[in-house]
């Protein structure tokens, strides 16, 4: 005998194609920084929220090398208008650049547009003396009067825009210890020099005139 069979291998052979809907984690209404004397506020505000573990703010000193400042939680389900904010307690002189990054719960993120903030009044803590000579041509020099000895000292020149054109770290620290920088590989201009040791931070102005 012969076996019909109906509707052949594909069963009624009727599949529902059902488009995926791509739902994004949140609406951001804004995302801002301000410099707050010598620290800077970042805030932001969320529209809508799905799924939202956590936020994270980075901070960079050039726009291209990113830290992490610090993490929020997120609201996870939200259908009204949240504001969250942190502090950056470290800012970078004279500019620091800040993206913020959302994480789902899925593990999934996403970043926010970078944005600048300048610190025109950041303290001065006296890590080293004055820069002298200043205006500089080939060499410039300072004097360490930190009390720690233990751990290193940075020193970071920047230009006008806030890249690090130079890098230097010293280890071995006396105090009032005489530190020459050599300066002749940079151009003529206004430079940012930034001594960093532990949370302790200073900068000063520094010209190049030849």
């Amino acid at each position: 005998g012969m076996t019909s069979t109906t509707g052949g291998i594909w069963g009624c052979g009727v599949t529902a194609i059902v488009p995926s809907i791509i739902v994004l984690p949140i609406i951001l209404l804004s995302v801002d920084a301000i410099n707050q004397g010598d620290r800077n506020l970042i805030t932001w505000i969320t529209n809508t929220e799905i799924n939202n573990d956590f936020f994270t703010v980075e901070r960079s000193v050039n726009g291209f090398d990113w830290e992490e400042v610090g993490i929020v939680a997120g609201a996870g389900n939200s259908i009204e208008p949240l504001m969250y904010s942190l502090y950056d307690e470290n800012p970078y002189f004279p500019v620091s650049y800040y993206r913020l990054k959302q994480t789902d719960t899925d593990g999934e993120f996403t970043y926010s547009k970078i944005l600048s903030v300048y610190a025109e009044n950041m303290k001065e803590t006296e890590i080293v003396s004055s820069l002298f000579p200043n205006p500089a041509q080939g060499f410039v020099s300072f004097i360490f009067n930190g009390h720690v000895l233990n751990q290193p000292l940075d020193v970071k020149i920047m230009d006008y825009t806030g890249s690090i054109v130079s890098n230097y770290q010293y280890e071995a620290l006396a105090a009032r210890m005489s530190i020459l920088l050599n300066i002749s590989d940079l151009a003529n201009g206004m430079y940012y020099v930034l001594f960093e040791q532990g949370h302790e931070i200073s900068t000063q102005k520094l010209s190049i005139v030849r």
